[in-house]
């Protein structure tokens, strides 16, 4: 599995992402803890053999890792999150090019039912507004984009307060999560 994407991918192919797409469509069919690890793990591998050789595969990519993002075993998102954090942190520029998919993956993983990896999903968010501030997602990259994501200003507004929540203490996402577990003030 790890041989299939030694080689570039030309431009305008999308064989990798024919070739990933299956295991896309089983994380999202199939909720087996061992399934969905074994899917990770998969994933894990290629990228740790290949990830410079990855072009239109990393849609595919990225909507496994957000479908685990969201899963109700912590261990599953964990993994995920794990492999997600250290592509964000190491190898981002093999990123930009799919950075509204990588935007909806950290987007998935806030919205996921364990506070922690949200919290740190929020940190990546504010890495991923960092970067595209600092230019590092290139003008070639944005406008491969643009006839599927927002402009770079609304990305960057959008990161930005999504990522301003990064700057509360954990006291103050505790009553805001208690206060939206209730009805209202009263917890009616």
């Amino acid at each position: 599995i790890t041989q299939i994407p030694s080689k570039d991918e030309m431009a305008g192919f999308s064989f990798q992402r024919a070739f990933l797409k299956p295991f896309e469509v089983i994380m999202k069919g199939n909720e087996t803890g061992k399934l969905r690890e074994f899917i990770l793990s998969c994933l894990n591998n290629i990228l740790l053999a290949r990830a410079q050789n990855v072009r239109s595969g990393w849609r595919s990519i990225l909507a496994v890792f957000a479908t685990a993002g969201v899963d109700q075993e912590e261990s599953i998102a964990q993994l995920a999150f794990d492999i997600l954090s250290r592509l964000v942190r190491s190898q981002f520029a093999l990123l930009q090019f799919d950075f509204s998919d990588l935007i909806r993956c950290l987007n998935a993983f806030v919205d996921g039912p364990h506070a922690k990896i949200a919290l740190g999903a929020l940190g990546l968010l504010q890495l991923c507004a960092a970067n595209l501030a600092q230019g590092s997602v290139t003008d070639k990259a944005i406008a491969h984009h643009a006839a599927q994501a927002t402009t770079a200003a609304g990305k960057l507004t959008r990161l930005t307060s999504t990522g301003s929540m990064v700057s509360m203490t954990s006291v103050e996402l505790d009553e805001r999560a208690t206060f939206e577990g209730t009805d209202g003030p009263n917890g009616s």
